[in-house]
């Protein structure tokens, strides 16, 4: 894992700190999320985007990516870090 992530995370969250309805920011969290295998606080960031942009589809597509990771990884009996 890249030490870049931990501070692209922070980065994003203090832009959505200072802008609630941020989607940009809230769907770039996502993908950190993602990428440092936190797929259960990655759903909840997705529904934000979806809630602040209903018509966002790339947020609905990581949704969905992700829930499928999910599902995958509970048929192979491994867990989500």
């Amino acid at each position: 894992m890249s030490g870049l992530y931990p501070q692209a995370l922070i980065s994003y969250e203090k832009a959505i700190g200072l802008e609630r309805e941020n989607t940009r920011a809230w769907y770039s969290k996502c993908l950190v999320l993602v990428a440092l295998n936190r797929s259960q606080e990655a759903l909840a960031c997705f529904d934000q985007v979806i809630a602040l942009d209903p018509q966002c589809s790339v947020a609905r597509y990581g949704k969905n990516l992700t829930l499928q990771y999910l599902k995958d990884l509970n048929s192979t009996g491994k867990e989500d870090i």
